[in-house]
């Protein structure tokens, strides 16, 4: 296994040839998806970049640094725990490209509030760390399915950032935790939902790659839904 410094030394001198590159980032107003994002910008020759997110003033910033950098950016406001959205964001990108090289998942929040369901009847929590994104990935991995048609083989993944490591059992008569919720119910099912769905669209896309990533700790916005004292 390569160390951290082969890897970022790696990082710093490879630069992918791909041609009209295309990345779409839902959650990518802070954190590791926005980080993310400003990488993609740098390291491809005039990528196309979607950002998707809640916040429409740090949507507009970002497209605004990415644009600087060398990108064509587009800030998609959107709820992403209602799942009528996801699907109209689906359409949107489906409807102004036609490949994906990085489809990068990473919008959720920590919570520790009980079951809180979304309009949809969706506790809110899974709606965004599971739900939302692999609707999305249901939805746009024909297009990325095309870059790898299209040549781009070592770029076409689809990464959702969550907890890998952290499956464990969960409650198979109760799926959507209406009658047996707990904070360490909920965790597992996101987690083991979220590794089960990379190997079975693996299964459907085997030319793809698919990540379940875990980042350890990183400077964002998502424990802004945590009591002060957490």
């Amino acid at each position: 296994m390569p160390s951290l410094s082969e890897i970022k030394q790696f990082n710093s001198t490879h630069t992918p040839s791909v041609n009209k590159a295309v990345g779409v980032f839902f959650g990518g107003t802070s954190g590791i998806g926005k980080e993310t994002a400003y990488m993609f910008a740098q390291k491809f020759d005039r990528p196309t970049v979607f950002i998707v997110g809640r916040s429409e003033e740090a949507g507009s910033q970002i497209v605004a640094d990415l644009n600087r950098l060398n990108a064509r950016a587009t800030f998609i406001k959107s709820d992403l725990s209602q799942m009528k959205e996801v699907l109209r964001v689906s359409e949107i990108v489906k409807n102004d490209t036609s490949k994906i090289n990085l489809l990068f998942l990473s919008q959720g929040i920590l919570s520790t509030a009980g079951r809180t369901e979304t309009a949809e009847g969706i506790d809110l929590r899974m709606a965004l760390n599971y739900y939302g994104r692999w609707l999305a990935v249901k939805e746009l991995a024909p297009l990325v399915q095309k870059a790898y048609n299209d040549g781009d083989k070592d770029n076409a993944r689809v990464v959702s950032v969550l907890a890998p490591g952290n499956e464990g059992p969960y409650q198979e008569n109760d799926m959507q935790l209406r009658n047996k919720f707990s904070l360490a119910n909920q965790n597992r099912h996101i987690t083991q939902f979220t590794s089960a769905a990379v190997l079975r669209f693996s299964r459907i896309y085997p030319d793809l790659s698919f990540i379940h990533a875990n980042p350890g700790y990183v400077a964002t916005g998502i424990t802004r839904e945590l009591p002060w004292y957490v």
